[in-house]
């Protein structure tokens, strides 16, 4: 029986098979698809149903609500992603707060690591304090501004007494013009000047890469030594002279009173550590022996 008001309006009508198909409320169903010969069910594809809540199909009686799930979905973009069906667009949501969850701690992370990086103390240059017009600073000898120093963990134990091998410096002018040739060559290979100091002519003392940088004159050793290089070849022709040595003196002195070179210190040539080798020359090796810290393992090394 149909609920009063609610029978539906019914024409005839043909599936493929020939049997009769509802009209209802005079809107015809789509054709109806056609089904293997193999089978002798008639197949309704498609069925329009308007102003009606129930209806017979065949011994079948359906009842259509207001419920509709549609097959196909409604796209959108959102944040550049795709919303797709209600169980998809909470499993976006769910995967959407892990990501924020996760970036929050990432965020906060790497604030409280730079945080510390930038707060924590930072080792810059030591200046030794030397007012002397023997003693030149790298702005006073034009250097050029390098920004990749490593420092050493100091107090550092040896000082490495090496020669640059070239011509020799005769004042402060040709010193500073020969200075800036080396840290240009230097550049190249190593970043910047070799040596923490240099000594040129009439007892100038010229600060390399300075006090508590890592050098680069020695490999396997730079991170413990405090490297020091006299201009000139001291192989040949070139001796070193009084003020070179009380200079150097005073400057040895000075780093230990700053706490960069230990009190109980080692200073050797570089022919004794790189051996068989020429540097820093034998006029230099000779003098060494002046020095209160001078060690002479390997001295016999060292070539003439």
């Amino acid at each position: 029986m149909w609920p009063s008001g609610e029978e539906p309006t019914v024409a005839g009508a043909r599936s493929s098979t020939g049997s009769e198909v509802v009209i209802i409320d005079n809107h015809e169903a789509l054709p109806p698809v056609p089904v293997p010969s193999t089978s002798n069910t008639p197949v309704i594809s498609k069925l329009n149903v308007s102003k009606s809540s129930k209806f017979h199909i065949g011994n079948k009686f359906v009842s259509v609500t207001n419920n509709v799930h549609r097959n196909e979905v409604v796209k959108g973009k959102f944040l550049c992603l795709e919303l797709v069906s209600p169980a998809q667009e909470k499993r976006l949501r769910c995967s959407v707060a892990v990501f924020v969850c996760w970036a929050l701690v990432v965020a906060s992370g790497l604030a409280i690591y730079l945080g510390y990086f930038m707060l924590s103390e930072q080792p810059a240059l030591i200046d030794l304090g030397i007012n002397a017009t023997w003693y030149l600073k790298r702005p006073e000898w034009q250097a050029v501004v390098v920004n990749n120093n490593m420092f050493l963990k100091l107090p550092v134990k040896q000082a490495i007494i090496a020669h640059s091998g070239t011509s020799n410096c005769t004042s402060t002018y040709t010193c500073k013009l020969l200075m800036k040739a080396i840290q240009m060559d230097h550049i190249e290979r190593y970043g910047d000047i070799g040596p923490n100091y240099l000594v040129g002519a009439k007892g100038l003392i010229f600060e390399g890469r300075g006090a508590n940088v890592v050098p680069a004159m020695l490999r396997g050793f730079n991170s413990k030594i405090i490297g020091i290089m006299f201009l000139g070849n001291y192989a040949e022709n070139d001796i070193p002279t009084n003020e070179q040595i009380e200079n150097l003196k005073i400057v040895l002195k000075t780093l230990v009173s700053k706490g960069v070179l230990h009190p109980d210190y080692t200073l050797q040539g570089y022919c004794q550590i790189f051996t068989y080798t020429v540097s820093p020359g034998k006029h230099i090796m000779d003098i060494l022996h002046k020095f209160d810290h001078f060690l002479s393992t390997n001295e016999k090394t060292c070539l003439t």
